[in-house]
């Protein structure tokens, strides 16, 4: 879907329009089918995990990114297509309505489509969430940067780096488990 827009889009901006998408995925149990009455029913699919999938897609717009999915769906595509698709760890949300936090990624794309450059990218990002949850804020602020650096615009690394130096200006308490809290649908 992001590619199809993506080359629609082309066509759409030049006659003065646009169109951008964002995703949420997430997989889990849930109810599919024709619900209601005999008179009146609609084809749909319920569940706490399909709510936790329709917080994910607006989380996009602070990330920066397109598509976000839980870590259960990344799972799920390695597990079933190892090494075909790349994630990008995002951290732990907590989705307005939930009371446990998600762990949730961005969905960069097929690996066989990325350079060597975005896959380096990719693990310098890694890397730098990493010392972003152990709490060593000034490497990962760094690492976030050098990413931004590599890759100007990068929503993920733009936002990482300003939540870093917001951790170093203002220590988080001693409970701080980096979630972040969605506070809008």
């Amino acid at each position: 879907m992001i590619e199809e827009t993506g080359r629609l889009g082309e066509a759409w901006r030049a006659a003065g329009g646009a169109l951008e998408i964002r995703i949420g995925i997430n997989t889990g149990a849930m109810i599919v089918g024709n619900m209601g009455s005999r008179r009146v029913f609609d084809y749909t699919v319920i569940g706490n995990e399909v709510n936790t999938a329709s917080r994910l897609e607006p989380l996009n717009k602070a990330f920066g990114t397109h598509v976000i999915v839980t870590g259960a769906t990344r799972r799920e595509a390695q597990a079933h297509r190892p090494g075909r698709f790349a994630f990008r760890p995002l951290g732990g949300v907590m989705p307005k309505g939930r009371t446990d936090p998600v762990d949730i990624h961005e969905l960069v794309g097929r690996q066989a489509d990325l350079g060597e450059g975005a896959l380096e990218r990719l693990a310098a990002f890694a890397t730098a969430m990493e010392h972003y949850r152990a709490r060593r804020f000034g490497e990962a602020r760094h690492l976030f940067l050098a990413v931004l650096e590599a890759s100007p615009g990068d929503g993920p690394a733009t936002l990482y780096a300003g939540l870093a130096a917001q951790c170093l200006e203002h220590p988080p308490p001693a409970h701080w488990d980096g979630v972040i809290v969605q506070t809008e649908k």
